[in-house]
Parts: C-alpha cells; structure tokens; sequence
C-alpha cells in the first residue's frame, strides 16, 4: 500500500510538471510595454488599412463599438478596412495611454488626436485584452468622439 501512494504521488507531481511545460508563459510584469504596443499598432493598422495587421492583433471575438455606436464583429471591422477603401491618412497621435491588467486580461485606455488644428479631432479608445497562447490580443475596442473645446 505505500508504494501505491508513493507511486501516484510521482504520476501526479509528474503530470503537474508536465501541464506546467506545456502552458504558455503568463504575462509577466513587463505585460505594459507590450500592451500600449499592441494597442498603437491596432491604430497604425487602422490608419494603413492593414487587414493583415489587424487580424493579427485581434482575437477570433473581438468586437468593436465605432465612434458611431455602431457595434461590429471582427470580420465587419477587417472587411472596413479593405485597402481598395484606402484614403490620405490624416495626421494621427496615440497618447495618454494607460495600461490596467488582471492577471490574463488588460484594458488600455488611450486618447487619439487626428487631424491639424483648426480641424483637430481627439477621440477616447478603451481597448481589452487577453493573454492568449503566450501573446496579448484584442478583444474589444471603443472609441468616443470627445467635444471640440470651446471657444472663449
């Protein structure tokens, strides 16, 4: 009977170790700078019409709410940015981004400027993320027109 116990006690610590091995890393404390590229490169995507790109950076369930309100499916967004659509690309800035994570999931939150004044467009994007088979990916994006300033 105790070489019974001491027997499983060994397939279990060895089946541990070997779902240990083949899981892929968890996001590590470094998780930031990668997430605020992540969500730079969703937007340099968009600005290029990277179709590529953006089904790269995306999970299979991404959604996006537009800065319409309109809510699409990733497929709908991919197909948006077909590069027979392609137009001058505004000049565009990402700040402001700030990174929150818990544990396999992170939202960043980020304004972008578009455009030059006196015709300058700044929106507020709200980006989740999962850590998915060792990689962070998109899973939603929202983005919010904010009001021009006022004029005094």
């Amino acid at each position: 009977m105790p070489t019974m116990k001491l027997t499983l006690a060994t397939c279990a610590l060895c089946a541990l170790l070997l779902g240990a091995c083949a899981s892929p890393p968890a996001p590590g404390a470094d998780a930031e700078p990668a997430l605020k590229a992540l969500a730079r490169g969703y937007v340099e995507a968009q600005f290029a019409f990277d179709q590529g790109a953006l089904q790269r950076l995306t999970s299979p369930q991404f959604v996006e709410v537009s800065p319409r309100g309109e809510v699409d499916e990733r497929a709908a967004v991919i197909g948006f940015y077909a590069a027979d659509r392609k137009t001058a690309t505004p000049p565009h800035r990402v700040l402001d981004q700030q990174v929150r994570v818990s544990g396999p999931t992170a939202v960043v939150t980020q304004t972008l400027e578009m455009g030059s004044s006196p015709r300058l467009v700044r929106m507020t994007q709200a980006l989740s993320a999962t850590w998915t088979q060792g990689q962070w990916l998109l899973t939603s994006s929202q983005t919010t027109p904010l009001p021009p300033p006022k004029q005094p």
